[in-house]
């Protein structure tokens, strides 16, 4: 019975070890195979030299024999905390008790790295692995800075920002007229830019850093401009950036015209500097006060809605492509005329031509209207040949000379032109239609066919003139010089023709009126006369 259980027991031990016969081997391994279980005192430390790393691990184990036989000691360097992708290892040297390592790896351009010590002993090489230590590179973001569509007062930068996958805390631009060293310390302007995208393209406004700097900004001043952009690596820089912005346009103001109780045209003409290709819209703004805020904004140059008999302000205002506007300060002013419009008054004469029933510029038949000088579609404050439109030169009756309309050599280039063209001619520009200045011819045609008293209509003297079918009211205004302006009741004035008066450029054919009668006499082309436009 007792050899029978013997037999049983052996049986049974042959199963046991026939499904277990590793670990009965790895059970029955003498003492000095049990492997380290644990990492302590763990000292890292790392070195930076020419983009590469060094990183060392003093540490001791326990837990193992004190006689075990190290099979494998290494660092192994991964690029996620995982472990899963190794991209540098080291062997290292090991004892029951202590380690010791080192690794190098190139700093690339990964925004962390991790190391771990790995420790095996036993036919499995059963392993021990240490705590991950990390070293996170100090990458600086790179950057580039392009500057490009300047215009006026605007330029375009944009970057594109390498931030070695570190998030971005802040960017933006740095710009200056004087200071071309710019740095996050060192700087006249800065834009920044929110979010945290890699790559930016921004319009701004250079216009004040050339303020500030004492500079004309209207005139092409230099700018110097730099992207930045800071992570937890610190703040980088792209290159330093350099341009002109365009120099504005300038705007030559002719004054209003077209002036009726409801609507009048703001003349003024743009001229765009060399090298300016921007596409740029023009507009008035107009206002009751003197004030440019406030005042209305209307395309194109035409203001209509006016109320009668009121005096505006008007500023002439541009805008390009690229969104920069520029007006010009200096006001314009007008008065709309009354409800009462002028008209074409058929005096029956034998060509035709009617006579306006009042002067240019005047809101009854009895108003002197405005002065202009021949040629001039605007009326102004001083009349002289320092301020006559075609003067090219000089500043006497003597040494004047002319740069249109003239017939003699002596007073500049010759084009022999002696009636005035529908563009120079004031009553064709302000009312448009056929209006247009008298010739001499039909200011005698009005002298011979009508009748002509002098009398005083509502407080006015002058000539009222009376044909077959109807009359006008011809009021003494008398005329302008420098800045002399008439006062009422005058008995004496002078009516712009169209003609020159003979073959001398100085003087043009007028009317000129008194209470003894009317005469044709020769007048200089700078003085400010009236004007009764006709039409056919």
């Amino acid at each position: 019975m007792r050899r029978f259980h013997h037999i049983l027991l052996l049986a049974a031990l042959a199963v046991i070890l026939s499904g277990c016969e590793n670990d009965m081997l790895y059970w029955s391994l003498p003492e000095n195979f049990t492997p380290p279980k644990y990492f302590s005192g763990q000292k890292w430390s790392e070195s930076l030299s020419d983009n590469i790393y060094e990183v060392s691990l003093d540490a001791a184990l326990s837990g193992g024999a004190s006689s075990v036989v190290i099979s494998l000691a290494e660092l192994e360097v991964s690029t996620d905390e995982s472990m899963s992708v190794i991209v540098a290892k080291a062997g290292a040297t090991a004892t029951a008790s202590h380690f010791f390592g080192k690794v190098k790896f190139s700093k690339g351009g990964s925004p962390a790295y991790y190391i771990r010590a790995v420790v095996g002993s036993g036919a499995d090489k059963e392993m021990v692995y240490s705590e991950i230590y990390t070293v996170r590179p100090s990458y600086v973001p790179t950057l580039t800075t392009e500057v490009t569509e300047p215009s006026w007062y605007t330029v375009s930068v944009a970057s594109t920002i390498d931030n070695h996958g570190y998030p971005i805390q802040e960017k933006g631009i740095l710009f200056s007229c004087t200071n071309s060293n710019l740095t996050y310390d060192n700087y006249d302007y800065r834009d920044a830019i929110s979010g945290g995208a890699t790559s930016f393209k921004k319009r701004i406004s250079v216009m004040d850093a050339a303020k500030d700097a004492g500079l004309d900004y209207r005139n092409s001043p230099t700018y110097y401009i730099r992207t930045y952009a800071r992570t937890a690596g610190g703040i980088g820089y792209g290159p330093v950036a350099h341009c002109k912005t365009l120099a504005w346009p300038t705007c030559n103001i002719q004054g209003v015209s077209n002036i009726t109780s409801t609507s009048a045209t703001f003349n003024y003409t743009i001229n765009k500097a060399s090298g300016d290709n921007s596409t740029i819209t023009e507009y008035v703004y107009y206002s009751k006060t003197d004030l440019f805020k406030g005042s209305t904004r209307i395309g194109g140059h035409t203001m209509t809605g006016l109320s009668p008999s009121t005096t505006y302000y008007c500023w002439a205002y541009i805008e390009n492509t690229y969104g920069d506007n520029i007006y010009w300060t200096d006001s314009q002013s007008f008065t709309t005329l009354s409800g009462v419009s002028f008209q074409a008054v058929d005096l029956g004469l034998p060509s035709g031509v009617k006579w306006a029933n009042m002067n240019l510029g005047a809101t009854k038949p009895e108003d002197y209207g405005d002065y202009y000088a021949w040629g001039e579609t605007l009326p102004k404050s001083n009349y002289s040949w320092e301020t006559y439109a075609f003067r090219s030169s000089g500043t006497g009756d003597e040494d004047v000379k002319f740069s249109k309309y003239n017939t003699k050599s002596e007073r500049g280039p010759v084009d022999n032109k002696v009636e005035l063209e529908l563009s120079d001619d004031a009553a064709h520009v302000n009312w448009g239609g056929n209006w247009r200045l008298p010739t001499k011819d039909d200011w005698s045609e009005l002298m011979d066919n009508c009748t002509w008293t002098w009398v005083t209509q509502n407080g006015v003297n002058g000539f009222r003139v009376r044909g077959s079918s109807a009359e006008i009211f011809l009021p003494a205004a008398d005329m302008r010089l420098l800045d002399w302006e008439p006062s009422n009741n005058q008995d004496k004035g002078e009516y712009w023709s169209s003609s020159f008066y003979g073959d001398d450029p100085l003087g043009v054919w007028c009317l000129s009126i008194t209470p003894s009668g009317k005469a044709s006499v020769g007048g200089y082309r700078c003085y400010g006369r009236s004007i009764r436009p006709v039409c056919e």
